[in-house]
């Protein structure tokens, strides 16, 4: 072992042939093996930055994940679908409620939904339940106000 920190402080080789390929061996290892753990840090940070792309068995989360929302909005748009209230919201994810209004609308956007309740049905029911253009959802006292 003495070899060993001789060699990696730069003293002169120890002159016997089977202790210098042993140290070598050793020292070959050693950096093949902090490779390899540099290696699977790598993978491991990947993995963690990249959405997973599996198809879910869950309709609607399939129909949130083509919508392409960021975190954000996905977390909104999840507890929106769960009938949330936006200070319900808020209050779950941490947020001020503008901050909630401002996220569902961007999800709202991006599924060509102009209301709440247009963004559930679609999510929730599926694209052939959206009414056409200019057929509102909301009559009645449960339509809720229009995000912009």
């Amino acid at each position: 072992m003495g070899c060993a920190c001789g060699l990696a402080l730069g003293w002169p080789p120890v002159p016997d042939a089977s202790t210098s390929s042993i140290v070598a061996s050793i020292l070959a290892g050693t950096v093949a093996l902090v490779g390899l753990g540099i290696l699977q840090i790598i993978d491991a940070e990947r993995a963690a930055r990249e959405p997973l792309t599996a198809p879910s068995c869950d309709p609607v989360e399939n129909r949130l994940r083509a919508l392409h929302l960021t975190a954000k909005e996905l977390a909104v748009a999840r507890l929106i679908l769960q009938h949330c209230s936006y200070r319900d919201i808020a209050r779950i994810c941490g947020i001020a409620p503008r901050t909630v209004q401002f996220h569902a609308s961007n999800a709202f956007r991006k599924a060509a939904a102009t209301r709440r309740r247009d963004f559930e049905q679609l999510m929730l029911e599926g694209p052939q339940a959206s009414a056409p253009d200019g057929e509102s959802h909301s009559e009645g006292t449960d339509a809720k106000p229009t995000l912009r």
